[in-house]
């Protein structure tokens, strides 16, 4: 009796615990590696897209020029990619992208590193 009735109380625990929905694939997968010239892989084997010279990107106003950099000091990147390379610029620029409609997922990958001729502030 005693182990019917501790089979009846924690099976359901068991059920929910070994459940294990379908993974979430998102119908627009966009990751940008900014500053970067073409595709690359990072550590965890995601693929980003450079963004020089890409679709994405538009430059604005008469100094519109953009500036790829490299970060000075990259002993303690925890992965080159994205975060070793930066879009740079003096004047505003901005990203379009092309998406389905519905929600999205935007994610924004940020590393504290010095670039030339720019402070980190």
């Amino acid at each position: 009796m005693m182990i019917s009735l501790y089979f009846i109380l924690h099976h359901p625990i068991i059920t929910v615990a070994t459940y294990s929905p379908a993974l979430y694939y998102p119908p627009d997968n966009i990751a940008v590696n900014c500053g970067s010239t073409g595709n690359s892989t990072a550590a965890d084997g995601r693929q980003w897209i450079g963004n020089i010279s890409s679709k994405y990107i538009t430059s604005h106003g008469s100094r519109g020029k953009l500036m790829s950099l490299k970060a000075i000091d990259q002993r303690h990147s925890p992965d080159p990619v994205p975060y070793m390379t930066a879009q740079i610029s003096r004047s505003q620029f901005s990203y379009t992208f092309q998406v389905t409609p519905g929600q999205k997922f935007i994610r924004l990958h940020f590393y504290p590193a010095s670039y030339r001729r720019f402070k980190r502030s």
